[in-house]
């Protein structure tokens, strides 16, 4: 059972990148809606969570990807699985 630290995956993505792409001050807590945290914003408000994941994932590299516990289970899963497949 994995219970992630951040209430939706893209509360993994550095606040900085998203307060850049959105063009807000306001950082996106741990905890925060993301949908509640973009829609906030006029220019997005009838974007999706697809739409902004298109936008950004290009700016998304391992040294901003660390916040939480992601890197911990994305090398659990991955140690799982090979030990699936072994």
């Amino acid at each position: 059972v994995w219970i992630t630290a951040g209430k939706e995956i893209e509360n993994y993505v550095d606040s900085k990148l998203w307060e850049e792409k959105l063009g807000t001050s306001e950082p996106l807590g741990q905890y925060d809606c993301f949908t509640d945290y973009y829609k906030q914003v006029p220019k997005y408000k009838s974007a999706t969570k697809v739409d902004l994941a298109r936008e950004i994932v290009e700016h998304i590299t391992a040294d901003n990807w660390e916040q939480y516990d992601l890197k911990e289970w994305i090398a659990e899963i991955y140690q799982q699985i090979h030990r699936w497949n072994a």
